[in-house]
């Protein structure tokens, strides 16, 4: 599979991709248009790989609240939904482990499970390097998954980290 982010917004080209949380109704339905989980995000809750592949089909990695809430635990809000104007701490596309990239070959594989916890590893290639980044998630009360961290096999940085956030998930998932 082939898929290229953009270089200078950081963010993913595929065609044919809306934002994966949201479905529009039916037109003439009388049903006002409202957020509702499309098929995409329908998997992404009951998958740990479908919430990973989900986060790589969306055009930009996640910025609004509401956006983090419906991947990652609440501890992470604060630090990828900075206010608007401001710049967060995190500066680069942790879903590529840089600003841009060339995305070659991506795979995307539940490496652990256990009945609260999962990681998945999404391996690709970005000009001509291999890469690997880890995703570690828990089950949330609902029996959907959410991410815990997010980290770069190679180039050795955690989003825990980055954010300050502690070493374990404070509180439920």
């Amino acid at each position: 599979m082939r898929l290229t982010a953009l270089a200078m917004t950081g963010g993913l080209a595929l065609a044919g991709c809306g934002d994966p949380a949201v479905s529009e109704p039916a037109p003439g339905s009388g049903v006002e248009a409202q957020a509702r989980p499309s098929a995409l995000m329908t998997e992404a809750m009951s998958s740990p790989v479908g919430l990973v592949r989900a986060l790589y089909q969306a055009p930009a990695a996640p910025t609004e609240p509401m956006a983090v809430r419906r991947y990652f635990t609440e501890e992470f809000v604060a630090g990828l939904a900075p206010p608007a104007g401001e710049a967060g701490p995190v500066n680069f596309d942790y879903r590529f482990g840089g600003p841009g990239a060339e995305i070659l070959n991506l795979e995307v594989s539940e490496t652990a499970s256990g009945p609260a916890g999962a990681r998945v590893e999404a391996r690709f290639d970005s000009f001509g390097e291999p890469k690997v980044v880890a995703w570690d998630l828990c089950r949330h009360a609902e029996g959907g998954w959410r991410v815990t961290n997010v980290a770069s096999l190679e180039d050795r940085w955690s989003l825990r980290d980055i954010l300050e956030l502690p070493a374990a998930t404070a509180g439920a998932c």
